[in-house]
């Protein structure tokens, strides 16, 4: 993320305004995954839901890159809409599995250990991003996000938990009952 603004403006050429309004309608896909959701669930399964999501992502980061100076807005919106729709869609699941399959007296510890491992990396991601950027320029650590969105979604879709139907089944489903 801290790559993509200055993308923005020095390879695509857009104003504050221009990012403004790509943030604002790409950002719509979130409110749709969440509404969305619950039918993926039940048509995917839990598990199934989860590994869609997860590949979803690949796309929103792909489409950054083939935006063209000349008209970048559609497929910067697309990339929001889609990325956005992913995200929710991915963190509504995992969450409500990772809820369902921890004893309520270690939810807080599961919670902030998730927070940590999750949110606790994004300085060293920003300054990674930052300093690729400069070495092999804004659209190749572009890519570098989508590979990284790629082997993000590989452990979900080669585990166990691409087989699950319903959250109310992920206890014995990964205890191996």
């Amino acid at each position: 993320m801290a790559v993509l603004f200055v993308y923005a403006v020095r390879e695509l050429g857009l104003d504050a305004g221009s990012i403004g309004l790509w943030f604002s309608l790409g950002s719509l896909g979130g409110p749709l995954g969440a509404l969305l959701v619950g039918r993926l669930e039940r048509r995917l399964g839990t598990g199934g839901t989860i590994v869609a999501a997860a590949w979803l992502g690949l796309p929103s980061w792909v489409l950054l890159v083939l935006a063209p100076r000349s008209f970048p807005m559609p497929f910067l919106i697309a990339s929001g809409i889609v990325g956005s729709f992913a995200g929710i869609a991915y963190n509504i699941t995992q969450v409500s599995l990772r809820q369902a399959i921890t004893p309520r007296h270690l939810q807080g510890r599961m919670n902030a250990t998730m927070r940590f491992l999750v949110w606790g990396t994004i300085p060293l991601g920003a300054f990674a991003g930052g300093v690729m950027g400069s070495m092999v320029g804004l659209r190749v650590t572009l890519l570098a996000a989508a590979a990284g969105q790629l082997l993000a979604a590989l452990p979900v879709t080669l585990s166990r938990v691409r087989s699950l139907r319903r959250v109310e089944d992920a206890i014995p489903a990964l205890a191996g009952g």
